[in-house]
């Protein structure tokens, strides 16, 4: 039984750069455009997540054992390998996304825009891509088409597992919150994050008031 714990709300800041087996986030033959990957967001808490314990058990103990950092990981995020071989605590599902892809290349010096806002509406228009988003004319010093995605508004509802009622304490249920708050505050999802592309906003709809009573 997986039981409701609140929805975060995800909109993107700046264009992420996420690409499929084409390495591009829209498929002209296919009509199909890249979905949000929670994947990927699951593989940035991680990346947090032993960087949070990591720090925590230096500050205790002087000494940073990795298998330690990922047993505990596995134990808050789930693991493939025994002996905490489990799923993810909580369960996340993509309800609602809106997005939409912009293509640009540049042509006679200028940055030619394609605005994807459907899978069947396509409309061409010219931006000045130094004012609109910083750092794009890096991205196409080799000519090259590039496709950037935009996160209008991304929903995702959070569900408790029947292990994470019966198996985690408070602290590592609030663990798991906090690495997924700071994940989405300070990491990007897709290429060149770390130049300021995949950034997000995000609100989070607590209607149980669990957070509330589990974080204050």
């Amino acid at each position: 039984m997986r039981i409701p714990i609140c929805t975060v709300y995800l909109r993107s800041i700046t264009p992420s750069l996420i690409g499929g087996y084409d390495t591009q986030a829209y498929h002209r033959k296919l009509r199909l455009m890249e979905p949000f990957r929670l994947t990927e967001l699951k593989g940035q808490m991680r990346w947090i997540g032993r960087a949070l314990i990591a720090g925590a058990l230096f500050n205790l103990y002087g000494l940073v054992n990795m298998s330690d950092i990922e047993s505990i990981i596995g134990e808050i995020l789930g693991a493939a390998q025994e002996p905490v071989a489990h799923s993810s605590p909580i369960h996340m599902t993509i309800f609602k996304e809106d997005s939409t892809v912009l293509q640009v290349r540049r042509k006679n010096g200028r940055d030619i825009w394609q605005k994807i806002v459907t899978s069947e509406t396509e409309e061409l228009f010219y931006v000045n891509s130094k004012e609109e988003i910083p750092r794009l004319s890096l991205l196409l010093l080799k000519g090259k088409v590039i496709t950037l995605i935009w996160y209008n508004n991304v929903s995702i509802k959070m569900y408790a597992t029947p292990y994470y009622c019966n198996a985690l304490n408070p602290l590592e249920r609030a663990l798991f919150w906090i690495i997924l708050f700071m994940t989405l505050t300070l990491k990007g999802l897709g290429k060149a994050s770390r130049r300021g592309f995949g950034s997000f906003s995000f609100k989070i709809e607590d209607s149980y008031g669990y957070l509330y009573d589990l974080l204050k």
